[in-house]
């Protein structure tokens, strides 16, 4: 989430919406797990995970075209489509994918079936927390870095971040690098919310994103909006 809030601000926008991201990408991981449960690992991991990115992207693109195109105020459409992603995993959670042994057993407890074991995340440390999902973290802390400082998009989205004016006088399309940091962003995020429910909880339960779209922007700032900080 920290590296999605990163991107953001260096683009201009200030992304408050990494809650809903998140939320929106576990739930699309899961969905995809659940559907074909049983693909090989290393076929139905990546797309459980890639099915993150897309609906993280899609979530944050949202009020990217909205900005780049309407100049609406991204504070708040990130805030709204976060109360949308919470009302959605609520419906579906009691409804559509309602873990069918729940309902067997009449206890209804919002959450969704267990994910395979395919897509199960390595443990690092036994008896822990602390599952593959890091490795992950820090190879993309390099990956951004590169892309924002060692690459023709990083450097217009900086551009058109530090001064919009100035990069739509060099040509760069500012309406379209705003609208590309926050589906980046978004992107970021949604992948977050896929490696939380493949490495700690296997399922989709209700609240858990918990709190990590606001501690993202915490942990960003922190690190001076700076990838490998």
């Amino acid at each position: 989430v920290g590296l999605g809030i990163c991107i953001a601000f260096r683009g201009g926008v200030i992304n408050i919406g990494g809650e809903g991201q998140i939320i929106v990408g576990a739930l699309a991981a899961s969905a995809v797990a659940l559907a074909v449960p049983t693909w090989p690992s290393w076929a139905l991991l990546p797309m459980t995970l890639m099915a993150g990115v897309a609906m993280g992207a899609i979530w944050g693109g949202i009020p990217g075209i909205l900005k780049a195109r309407l100049n609406v105020n991204e504070i708040l459409t990130t805030v709204m489509m976060n109360q949308i992603a919470l009302q959605s995993m609520n419906f579906l959670l009691r409804g559509p994918m309602l873990d069918p042994a729940q309902v067997a057993a009449g206890t209804n407890i919002p959450q969704s079936a267990t994910l395979p074991q395919a897509v199960w995340l390595t443990r690092l440390v036994p008896k822990t927390l602390l599952h593959s999902g890091a490795i992950i973290a820090l190879v993309l802390a390099i990956l951004v870095y590169f892309l924002l400082w060692r690459t023709t998009i990083g450097y217009r989205i900086r551009a058109v971040g530090l001064n919009p004016a100035a990069a739509r006088y060099a040509g760069i399309p500012v309406a379209r690098y705003t609208a590309l940091s926050l589906i980046l962003s978004g992107a970021f995020a949604g992948l977050a919310g896929a490696i939380e429910v493949t490495g700690i909880h296997h399922r989709m339960i209700e609240g858990m994103s918990g709190g990590y779209g606001f501690t993202g922007i915490v942990a960003a700032l922190f690190g001076k909006l700076h990838p490998l900080g």
